[in-house]
């Protein structure tokens, strides 16, 4: 063997070798080199990745957040929903509009059709009633504090920017009027009696109801609700005046108290009774003493007979019993009871006579009854027979007794 030729082959081997060697260790290198920087590549881009989703979702988060704020969308309400406001609106009013039995002791309601804010400015009434606004969840309830009076025009008014929870508003002021019903002329029958302007006193059947001294609240009460009872005569009557009396009917009898009432009050005569007559009725009722008749009951009977007379009561008690003339057959007195209406201490008649001509006739002590016709002085030579054109004539010694016992509201009878 040629160790010479071994030597040289194996140094070239060696060499070869490490040459190779060493190329397969840059080679590995390289290698563990690119997969490190893969490696390093990948997590970046991971990282990057989870940066970029974090920053999205950041920014999805402050998105919503500003989306919710706009909307009012939070704390789990759904206020998007409750941020659509609609018109506010009344959906029923009580009593209804132009009613006329409203009554007087009951609420007054307004609906709307939607909740109302808490601080939601209350209706009006007019005229004012004492009482007192309260605010439910979708209306305004008024109650009064005192019974709004008989007959008593009320107008209720909502005005306009009324406030829903919702913030709806009230576009435009509404009003509704309603009256309040009649009261009850029974009730009037005995109010009057406790004054004296009718000829008898009212007696209540439960001992409760006799109390001479009521409150408010039951005053109030009876002009719709009077108590049951009886009526009794302070006296006994002629024949012709106890056929007038029917209670609770508005009749002469009622209607010529009720003017008596009237005239000694200042108050507008009317044979209806007003509101204005059931504010001094309701403290009339409460006070009796302060508003008693101050004439006393007077009553004037004529009778067509043979003489014709004029016969005074007052207080059941005859005062003046005189000669009379009442209306020729061509211009006769009406006939049936009537109560005094207006009363004039002088006047000139004027007319026309049935042959067409005219007159003129200073008179005296005038109390007029029935349309035209009226009891009074005239000088005439003789009295007790038909002479006049439908009046009552007197003379001048009974006029003035006759005027002043037949004061407004007192009934005249004229009968056969």
């Amino acid at each position: 063997m040629n160790t010479k030729f071994s030597d040289g082959r194996n140094k070239k081997l060696n060499v070869l070798l490490s040459g190779r060697l060493i190329k397969l260790g840059v080679a590995s290198l390289v290698g563990l080199g690119t997969l490190s920087a893969i490696l390093i590549f990948l997590t970046s881009s991971t990282a990057a990745q989870n940066v970029s989703l974090k920053s999205r979702r950041r920014e999805t988060t402050l998105t919503a957040s500003k989306d919710s704020a706009d909307t009012g969308v939070g704390k789990g309400v759904h206020k998007t929903q409750a941020a659509i406001s609609h018109p506010l609106q009344i959906v029923r009013e009580f009593p209804k509009d132009h009613s006329l039995d409203a009554n007087g002791l009951g609420a007054i309601v307004v609906n709307f059709n939607a909740p109302l804010k808490r601080h939601a400015q209350h209706p009006t009434l007019s005229p004012k009633v004492p009482g007192r606004w309260q605010k439910t969840n979708t209306s305004f309830v008024f109650r009064p504090s005192v019974a709004i009076l008989p007959n008593t025009l009320e107008t209720v008014t909502v005005q306009a920017g009324v406030t829903s929870k919702t913030r709806g508003k009230l576009a435009k002021s509404s009003s509704f009027e309603f009256a309040t019903r009649a009261g009850s002329t029974l009730r009037v029958d005995q109010i009057l009696a406790e004054l004296n302007y009718l000829p008898f006193h009212f007696v209540a059947s439960l001992p409760k109801e006799r109390n001479p001294v009521i409150g408010l609240v039951d005053a109030a009460k009876y002009f719709w609700n009077p108590p049951g009872g009886t009526f009794n005569w302070d006296f006994k009557p002629p024949a012709s005046l106890a056929a007038n009396w029917s209670p609770g009917v508005q009749n002469e009898m009622f209607s010529g108290a009720l003017v008596a009432f009237e005239s000694d009050h200042n108050l507008p005569m009317s044979t209806a009774v007003t509101t204005q007559d059931w504010q001094v009725l309701l403290k009339a009722s409460m006070d009796p003493a302060a508003y008693q008749n101050p004439h006393g009951y007077d009553y004037a009977l004529v009778q067509e007979g043979s003489p014709e007379t004029l016969t005074v009561y007052h207080n059941g008690q005859v005062v003046l019993d005189t000669p009379a003339n009442t209306g020729i057959s061509l211009t006769p007195t009406t006939l049936g009871t009537f109560y005094v209406y207006e009363k004039l201490p002088y006047q000139v008649m004027k007319g026309v006579n049935p042959d067409g001509v005219p007159y003129a006739d200073p008179v005296q002590y005038v109390s007029y009854f029935d349309g035209g016709e009226a009891v009074h002085y005239i000088y005439r030579a003789e009295y007790g027979f038909p002479q006049s054109l439908g009046c009552v004539e007197l003379p001048i010694t009974a006029a003035p007794t006759a005027y002043n016992y037949l004061p407004y509201g007192t009934l005249v009878t004229i009968e056969l």
